[in-house]
């Protein structure tokens, strides 16, 4: 190395001034600006003749070698917070997305544990969404992970913030209250697949659980609020959510031919394939020579339907609204399904509809009931992510790994709607081998079912003893 700043702002070839250049090895003549030979990679001013030509080796990074800034380089396996603080707070917007593409895995990793990220960390990874530019084409991290890094972030800088003013008229809470208004807009720019329905009420509570933390008697508070009232108005309009549409002919042909070996989530839920009133009936002999079907083709249609109806009917079931109706401490829990030959005087249960009810228990007793309307809506809650109105034999789960032999290994599951006593998995029916299950693909966890999605059937199987069994599926294994 050389004196002063490594080869100074002075230096020539022969004999310069600059301070730096006093070790004769790095002689130099004549004035202008150019670069030394020495391993510094210096440059400066001399008195000499021509400068020399630019050296093939050298250090040129850092101030203390005077050269230029080095290139910004990614890390090659970062922990979550050496990912935030080191690539996404120096990564320039326009290189933004390349970087995310990269890096995809540390990416979604930081998402999957938001809720253990210090504050700072939090908010460079939320910024991230909004810096994002309106033109870059990628996908967009977990839906429920933001809700949870914005609730997360909501929750700390309240309680950090409180409800005073600072001296500059702002405060931690407006700070995160602004951050979440910009991340929602940054939402916008992608293309979700996802239903519409299940974006819009994730951005809807952001925005309410935003608004809850503001204070109205705070004057530095109320523009917020009405930008945030605006922002639910944008959200409301159908053209603002994107959703990838499915191919028309897909969809078409889900509905109109539904076929048990390709079934969609349509084909299930239709009650039609299942309800036993409606599936045809084994004919018996009316005589002992007389033929009971005209042709072996109608009866091994008839065959085939009974056998598709008894065969995936519990799974129409976990799709189907069901009594409520109480006998001592036991639920009725049947599936409600519409009797054409009854001629039903229920109201529907909804207390704002003033229809009559279609959708009947087969107990005759029983006086609940919903509308067609109703019952499709009630379907619908059925099939979105977890809450109190989910089924609750839908289970959301991670594919571990796949065997040679077509195996899976199904992590982490947990049914969208437990039941109010805990599961006994060594006397329970639910999972239970050898059951008949299906598994749809989702974009992510806690994803509605699309009317759409791909089921492919499975058999459960156990591998292990079965202590080990009832202990993995207490650890939703």
């Amino acid at each position: 190395m050389v004196g002063g700043r490594d080869g100074g702002r002075r230096g020539g070839r022969q004999g310069g001034r600059g301070p730096g250049n006093r070790d004769k090895r790095n002689q130099g003549g004549g004035r202008g600006r150019g670069r030394d030979n020495s391993r510094s990679g210096g440059r400066g001013r001399g008195r000499g003749s021509d400068p020399p030509p630019r050296p093939s080796t050298g250090s040129q990074g850092g101030r203390s070698g005077g050269a230029r800034a080095a290139r910004f380089q990614l890390p090659s396996n970062p922990s979550n917070l050496q990912f935030i603080r080191s690539v996404l707070k120096n990564c320039p917007n326009h290189k933004l997305k390349a970087t995310i593409e990269q890096m995809d895995k540390s990416w979604l990793n930081c998402w999957q544990s938001v809720e253990s990220l210090p504050l700072d960390a939090l908010k460079i990874l939320l910024s991230a969404i909004s810096r994002l530019p309106f033109s870059a084409s990628i996908a967009p991290p977990p839906l429920p992970a933001i809700s949870k890094a914005v609730s997360t972030l909501l929750s700390q800088t309240t309680q950090d913030g409180g409800d005073d003013e600072a001296l500059d008229g702002n405060d931690g809470t407006l700070e995160g209250v602004e951050l979440v208004e910009r991340v929602i807009r940054g939402l916008l720019k992608f293309t979700w697949d996802l239903k519409r329905d299940d974006v819009k009420e994730a951005l809807d509570e952001m925005i309410a659980e935003a608004d809850t933390s503001l204070n109205v008697r705070l004057k530095t508070h109320r523009p917020a609020r009405d930008r945030l009232t605006i922002l639910l108005n944008e959200i409301d309009k159908s053209w603002s959510i994107k959703v990838k549409k499915r191919e028309a002919t897909e969809t078409e042909q889900g509905v109109a031919a539904p076929d048990w070996r390709h079934p969609t989530v349509t084909w299930l839920a239709d009650y039609k394939n299942f309800q036993p009133a409606l599936l045809p009936k084994l004919q018996l002999p009316r005589s002992n020579e007389g033929r009971v079907y005209d042709s072996s083709d109608e009866y091994f249609r008839t065959v085939v339907e009974l056998w598709i109806g008894m065969t995936f009917v519990e799974g129409n079931n976990a799709l189907l609204p069901h009594c409520t109706v109480k006998t001592g401490d036991k639920v009725c829990d049947q599936p409600l399904w519409p009797f054409p030959e009854k001629k039903s005087s229920i109201h529907c249960r909804n207390s704002q509809c003033d229809r009559f009810a279609t959708f009947v228990c087969a107990h005759r007793l029983h006086t609940k009931g919903y509308c067609s309307k109703c019952a499709g809506e009630y379907q619908q809650r059925l099939r979105g992510p977890p809450s109190k109105y989910a089924s609750t034999h839908i289970y959301d789960g991670f594919i571990a790994n796949v065997k040679y032999d077509g195996t899976m290994s199904i992590e982490q599951v947990a049914s969208r709607r437990p039941p109010l006593k805990p599961i006994h998995w060594r006397t329970t029916k639910r999972l239970s081998s050898p059951n008949l299950i299906g598994i749809v693909r989702l974009a992510n966890r806690e994803a509605s079912l699309r009317a759409t999605d791909e089921i492919y059937w499975a058999e459960i199987i156990f591998q292990r003893k079965s202590l080990m069994n009832t202990r993995l599926a207490n650890e939703g294994v």
